[in-house]
């Protein structure tokens, strides 16, 4: 065996145990700031901050929920009524079948029964770069 091998993947795990404890503490402040950053700043203008010399601006940011299609019971649906050659190649393409929608060839609302909403994804602190501002004076003539 490579003398080399075991003192790396004994680092290897150190870091991924790390990294573990590091996403725990990240997660636990988050849920911490995220009430204050929403009632400290309602409009997301941004909070700055620094963190090892460098600025950022702290926003809260609460992403969509994300929606796909019931294929178990839309497939049986689109092939009763006609539909399922339109959207298809072997398996259900969802471009295709966005395409018919906006087309109107197939009702939206039709489908909405087809719709199923996943879970809302967690809000979460994003820190965007804070981009010096240089004022410059204009000397009078």
């Amino acid at each position: 065996m490579n003398p080399e091998l075991v003192p790396l993947l004994e680092q290897l795990k150190e870091y991924r145990l790390e990294k573990a404890a590091v996403e725990e503490d990240i997660a636990s402040t988050q849920e911490q700031v995220l009430p204050l950053l929403k009632a400290d700043d309602p409009e997301d203008k941004g909070v700055v901050v620094e963190a090892w010399g460098e600025r950022f601006e702290a926003h809260y940011q609460q992403n969509s929920t994300p929606e796909h299609w019931d294929l178990e019971n839309l497939i049986p649906w689109l092939m009763k009524k006609g539909l399922w050659k339109r959207v298809c190649t072997e398996i259900l393409d969802q471009v295709k079948l966005e395409a018919e929608i906006r087309a109107g060839k197939i009702s939206h609302k039709e489908l909405q029964q087809f719709k199923m909403v996943g879970n809302a994804p967690r809000p979460f602190v994003r820190f965007d770069k804070k981009k010096r501002v240089i004022k410059v004076k204009r000397r009078k003539r």
